[in-house]
Formats: C-alpha cells, sequence, structure tokens
C-alpha cells in the first residue's frame, strides 16, 4: 500500500494527479461527525467524495500541536463505517 496525505485543500487537486497510477489518496484528520455545522472541518463522506481510501488519525503532531490525546481519534473511528475509508 502506497498513499499520500496531503493538506484538505489539495485533496481533490493531488486526487487528479493521482488518478493513473497506484498511489492512493489519504487526509490528515477527519472530524467523527458525519454532517452539520461544523465550519473548518472535513467529514468521512467528504473525504470519500474527494476520492481518500485512507485517514491519519491519532498523528503524533495533531496529539502535541492540538493537545489531542490517544482517545481523542476514538469517536472518528466510528466515522470510518464508509466502506472506501480505510
Amino acid at each position: 500500500m502506497r498513499a499520500i496525505c496531503p493538506p484538505s485543500v489539495y485533496l481533490d487537486a493531488v486526487h487528479g494527479v493521482l488518478s493513473d497510477s497506484k498511489i492512493e489518496l489519504g487526509a490528515q484528520n477527519m472530524h467523527h461527525m458525519p454532517s452539520g455545522a461544523y465550519t473548518g472541518e472535513t467529514s468521512g463522506q467528504m473525504l470519500a467524495d474527494l476520492g481518500c481510501r485512507y485517514v491519519l488519525l491519532g498523528h503524533s503532531e495533531r496529539r502535541h500541536q492540538q493537545s489531542e490525546t490517544g482517545f481523542t481519534p476514538i469517536p472518528r473511528t466510528v466515522e470510518l463505517r464508509f466502506p472506501t475509508l480505510v
């Protein structure tokens, strides 16, 4: 498995570049709610719509810089019910 996880603002552009390659597209983060008014957040459905197959959850940088804990990603794993996201 090879995947690249660019910042969310570049997902669409990178998806286009990767369309003829064996490299998969992933996201750096994902909000745990499937929909709603969560300004600045990206849901699993949005990521799937952009062609993402993978999501980085619980990355050490987010734990350090955003004060997330090892438990913070747990609600997000529930959102991984989309069959295209791993």
